[in-house]
């Protein structure tokens, strides 16, 4: 696996009986505290014996809970992004499906073929759904059974997801079934209206969310299909095998007023540079474990052309990481959630793990939206909206807004956030990551493993349970 070695066996039971943190109340006064860029106990990560790594998974070196380096400006590794306005929705969320109750029946998990599980029959978005996903279910998927809270189906539940979503989805392992605390990553997954669970990819069926977990590698031993390398079986987010339960949005956070992990992001097409024989053979960087299929056409390049690409910036890949100017003004800001935002996109930056928009299209701006990616589904059951709910709830408007609509604070703070994004990039073109992917020593975030010289402080670790990192992560 990928990462370090450790027990979990025996803080299983203290992880589930601890609270998911303050819920601390926010109001937005127009400007930024930059001392909190330098607190170091309340900005650090938690010891990883009091971790709740239900609420925060992996480890505290995880790239996913890594703040950017302080040095990273002054060394000229921020790259302008040059991102183009977005033309059809200015702020939207990706809907990413958490199963985390530990209390939750066992369910067994049926295969639904891969071939027609994107189909469309023109039944409309429901029917479509139950059509090509549940009514083609036969064979069951070996493995660990689902934890699946009864009464919940993703098809009558999560309506408005159109016709065929892609649902990556993390589902936490049984007790019994390995050794520590891990999820199992698919997609898409449905639950049915008659109970029925339904997968179509089957990831890692073994991807640890404890110390262990380093947020991009499973177990080899765990097995699953759709592995990219045998060392490091994949999460679900199909294009960069990144998985399903890093980098998201979660519960609560809104409401906490505050986000203390890197998060996940999804780009127009348009946007990246893609596989090109001339600056980038692999058409990725770390932390991705691949590319999306159309990126690399039978091993080509973007729909099949050695030298072709949709974007013109030779920084932006599957994997790369989206960063705030850290000089940026915050008071400019109109909105609480638009901080919040801007606060983690300067202090941990997003990964850029799948793209929006046809394959191969003349116009590979077609789809113009970028996602950040948020908690759906029943979570750890305990009740909480989930995300776009919380987020209607305590703002009165939704994350989605389409850019020839009306514009919310939000989504005209998240219009000026983009204009001023930078890509984070270190000059190591020639160093290659043994994993796959043409750079790996990126310091905004990147496996530094460095628990000094951080912008929230420095990263507390108990134990041996530091990861072993190779010569080109330090």
């Amino acid at each position: 696996m990928c990462g370090g070695e450790g027990s979990g066996v025996r803080r299983r039971i203290s992880i589930y009986v601890l609270g998911l943190g303050l819920m601390m109340p926010f109001e937005v006064s127009g400007s930024d505290d930059e001392a909190s860029t330098a607190r170091t106990a309340e900005g650090a990560s938690q010891p990883e014996s009091v971790r709740n790594y239900l609420a925060q998974p992996f480890n505290s070196y995880s790239f996913w809970n890594l703040p950017v380096h302080v040095d990273a400006w002054s060394k000229g590794y921020y790259k302008p992004a040059h991102l183009q306005p977005l033309t059809f929705r200015t702020s939207s969320a990706h809907n990413d499906l958490l199963f985390l109750d530990p209390s939750a029946p066992e369910r067994q998990i049926f295969r639904t073929p891969l071939s027609s599980a994107w189909d469309y029959t023109g039944l409309g978005a429901t029917q479509n759904r139950i059509k090509v996903r549940c009514d083609t279910a036969v064979d069951t998927l070996p493995g660990p059974k689902a934890l699946i809270p009864d009464g919940f189906s993703t098809i009558t539940d999560l309506p408005g997801l159109g016709a065929t979503p892609d649902l990556p989805t993390a589902i936490l392992n049984p007790a019994n079934a390995f050794e520590g605390l891990s999820v199992r990553e698919t997609q898409p997954l449905e639950v049915c209206p008659d109970g029925k669970v339904v997968a179509a990819v089957d990831y890692a069926r073994e991807f640890p969310i404890d110390e262990r977990g380093d947020g991009r590698c499973g177990t080899s031993s765990g097995g699953g299909v759709g592995l990219r390398t045998a060392t490091c079986p994949t999460g679900s987010q199909g294009a960069t095998g990144l998985p399903a339960s890093g980098g998201l949005i979660r519960r609560g956070e809104f409401s906490a007023g505050e986000i203390r992990h890197a998060l996940k992001l999804s780009i127009p097409v348009g946007e990246l540079y893609g596989r090109n024989r001339k600056l980038n053979p692999a058409g990725f960087v770390w932390p991705a474990n691949g590319i999306d299929s159309y990126a690399d056409v039978n091993g080509g390049g973007y729909c099949g052309d050695p030298d072709g690409r949709a974007g013109t910036n030779r920084y932006i890949y599957s994997g790369s990481q989206y960063v705030l100017d850290p000089n940026f003004d915050m008071a400019s800001l109109r909105s609480a959630p638009g901080l919040i935002i801007a606060k983690a996109l300067r202090d941990y930056g997003a990964y850029v793990v799948d793209t929006l928009g046809p394959p191969c299209s003349s116009n590979p701006f077609t789809v113009s939206e970028r996602t950040l990616h948020v908690e759906m589904g029943p979570g750890m059951n305990d009740g909480r909206p989930d995300v776009r709910a919380e987020f209607l709830n305590l703002y009165g408007y939704d994350m989605d807004v389409l850019s020839s609509a009306p514009q919310t604070p939000f989504s005209s703070d998240m219009a000026t956030i983009w204009s001023h994004t930078y890509v984070m990039w270190h000059p190591c073109m020639n160093d290659k990551d043994p994993n796959g992917g043409a750079c790996a020593k990126f310091v905004g975030g990147g496996p530094t493993c460095d628990p000094a010289s951080k912008r929230r402080g420095p990263i507390v670790l108990e134990g041996t349970n530091r990861p072993q990192c190779p010569a080109w992560a330090r």
